[in-house]
């Protein structure tokens, strides 16, 4: 009888599946680790079961004040392998078959720094704010949808950005209509809506305040959707109430707006952006009245400037809106032109007296630069210029000023022709 059991036994563990046989005698189970940087893998266990479903979730790190963090796959690798395992997903959760093997689950994330001081319409830069010295223009960059319909700009009055020097800073370009939060010292004081009739003379006394006490002066400047009541148009000078949504649009930092009188309604984007403008002209130039008032302003999402592929700039011009030269920051002292740039508008450089170092990646600049007042005077106080010794060396490329008539003394350092004075 013992015989004949052992041998039932036997006879059932052949015909049961192997996976129910392996559950009966004991399942190994297997470890999973994560690995990401720039992004949180939350795990709903650290060990599962060939077969087992394992389930997880991952999520970029928050934007910072200089990079944006966006997911761009999630995949896993047993050990042993080389092999990615790449997962799909619509939202945060992912989920695998757990294979034979410990498993590794990796994120990678992009890590895309921010342009805050650069102005791009139409695949052009057009304007640079701030006091850097040293500048670089992006070659290539993409919008990032912040899905938000508020950008929030930070100033530190260690800056010189806060000083209202024009064409020099967000605060007289932007003009009119701001949600402020300033903090003096170590206090901050109520977040305040200033009108387009009190801008100048609040961030004034702001500046006056923290310097009678010598205290840093620190202001967060909330831009969002607004109305222009009949207190706000009091002179021409506050023109920019009704402009800075526009500015903002023709900048690349607003996807579109609505503007609402009494009796119409306008939208404005990227994409109508000049058909929609020669039609603001004829409405502004016949004036507003008390009958157009209240204005509403109802904004669609910020973008934020950032690294990518998405578009590429291939053109420096002046503002569309202020005709103002791309840079007019005297503290610039060395720039460096991109493979890109094909175009440089007249007058771009007029202002940069202390632009003495140049750096030149751009074949297409290279063979523009025929006098010191080319490319928007880029070289004219120029006592270094680099260019790339590729683009020299090829014989497609000539710059008979550089090379020849310029008086200049051509020297080698790396990838590199060096042209000084």
């Amino acid at each position: 009888m013992k015989r004949k059991i052992l041998g039932f036994l036997f006879a059932l563990c052949l015909i049961v599946p192997s996976g129910v046989m392996l559950t009966a005698c004991g399942e190994d189970s297997f470890t999973i680790t994560a690995n990401a940087q720039n992004a949180q893998i939350t795990l709903q266990t650290t060990e599962a079961k060939q077969g087992d479903r394992v389930t997880f979730d991952v999520v970029a790190s928050e934007m910072t004040d200089d990079y944006v963090y966006e997911l761009d796959r999630v995949y896993y690798i047993v050990e042993g392998s080389t092999q990615e395992n790449v997962l799909a997903s619509e939202t945060s959760t992912y989920s695998f078959e757990m294979p034979e093997g410990n498993v590794t689950i990796y994120a990678d994330v992009n890590q895309r720094a921010i342009y805050k001081d650069v102005s791009i319409f139409k695949g052009s830069l057009t304007s640079y704010y701030g006091s850097e010295t040293d500048i670089v223009i992006p070659a290539t960059y993409s919008l990032y949808d912040t899905e938000s319909n508020e950008r929030i700009i930070k100033l530190n009055s260690t800056d010189e950005i806060i000083a209202f020097e024009q064409g020099k800073n967000y605060l007289t370009y932007l003009s009119g209509q701001y949600y402020v939060t300033p903090t003096i010292g170590s206090e901050t004081l109520e977040e305040t809506f200033v009108s387009a009739s009190q801008v100048e003379t609040y961030f004034d006394n702001l500046i006056q305040t923290a310097n009678s006490s010598s205290q840093n002066l620190s202001v967060e400047i909330r831009l969002t959707s607004y109305v222009v009541n009949t207190g706000d148009v009091v002179t021409e000078a506050h023109l920019g109430a009704f402009m800075r949504p526009f500015i903002e649009v023709s900048q690349g930092y607003l996807s579109s707006f609505t503007m609402k009188t009494k009796d119409a309604e306008y939208t404005i984007t990227q994409e109508n952006y000049e058909e929609q403008m020669s039609l603001m002209e004829t409405i502004f130039s016949d004036g507003f009245t008390e009958d157009d008032l209240p204005i509403t302003y109802t904004y669609g999402n910020y973008y934020l400037i950032t690294e990518g592929d998405d578009y590429q700039i291939t053109n420096i011009a002046t503002n569309p809106i202020s005709d103002e030269a791309a840079y007019s920051d005297l503290a610039i002292e060395s720039i460096v032109i991109p493979s890109t740039i094909t175009n440089i508008s007249s007058g771009t450089f007029d202002n940069c007296n202390s632009l003495t170092s140049v750096l030149i990646e751009s074949a297409a600049v290279y063979n523009s630069l025929t006098d010191l007042s080319a490319c928007g005077n880029l070289i004219s106080n120029a006592t270094t210029i680099k260019v790339l010794k590729t683009i020299v060396d090829d014989v497609a490329n000539s710059n008979e000023f550089l090379n020849t008539t310029g008086g200049y003394v051509v020297t080698e350092e790396g990838d590199y022709y060096i042209y000084s004075k």
